[in-house]
């Protein structure tokens, strides 16, 4: 279980690196006013104003703390999971697991579940 836990926390960290950027983007976007010292024009024109007036590595700054701030989630969320699978596989309740199997659909009301409590 650990390596599980493991890999998906790295599948998180790759995909919020993959959509950090837009993010970051869209909150300049959001909270800008007619007194921002930038006005973006939309999504290419905050990307090259922020390249051209902070330099590459301000599309990437605050990284560290999103991820950080994201993996405890994710391990809650996939301890809950496992949790309340492997409890639904050993007791069988109302029938939802057969031969040690859940279906897909007992198993998206886990993750369900999963994300609701984490």
């Amino acid at each position: 279980m650990n390596h599980c836990r493991r890999t998906q926390e790295s599948e998180v960290t790759i995909a919020m690196s993959a959509t950090y950027l837009m993010d970051l983007v869209r909150g300049r976007l959001t909270v800008q006013t007619d007194k921002s010292p930038s006005q973006y024009r939309g999504i290419a024109h905050a990307l090259a104003t922020m390249l051209c007036e902070e330099g590459p590595r301000a599309l990437y700054k605050g990284w560290l703390p999103s991820v950080i701030g994201v993996v405890p989630y994710v391990g809650l969320n996939f301890a809950v999971y496992e949790s309340l699978k492997d409890w639904l596989i050993k007791t069988k309740p109302y029938g939802l697991a057969e031969d040690a199997e859940l279906s897909g659909t007992t198993k998206l009301a886990c993750g369900a579940a999963a994300g609701t409590m984490g």
